[in-house]
């Protein structure tokens, strides 16, 4: 797997857990956001990884740090790397 499809990856599902945990669904998520549902669930399944200022409009949608959300998706990359060598 390519590093691009393994960022895509960690990202969707981190991003998923995220929305679960905050009892958000992807419709709830997506408003939020200001994107479609149909764009979030791409994201959420790996297939897309948004554009740095849609991330960001996400994170905000979560009602969460930035900071917080890209220390643990970089920690999350690195061990998803590490162990899959």
């Amino acid at each position: 797997m390519e590093d691009k499809e393994i960022t895509r990856e960690v990202f969707g599902e981190l991003l998923r857990e995220k929305r679960k945990a905050n009892k958000l669904t992807q419709a709830q998520l997506a408003e939020n956001a200001g994107i479609s549902e149909n764009y979030l669930g791409k994201i959420e399944r790996g297939i897309y990884h948004p554009l740095y200022g849609t991330g960001g409009k996400i994170i905000d949608g979560l009602h969460m740090s930035h900071d917080l959300f890209w220390r643990e998706f970089t920690e999350r990359l690195e061990n998803h790397k590490k162990n899959n060598k």
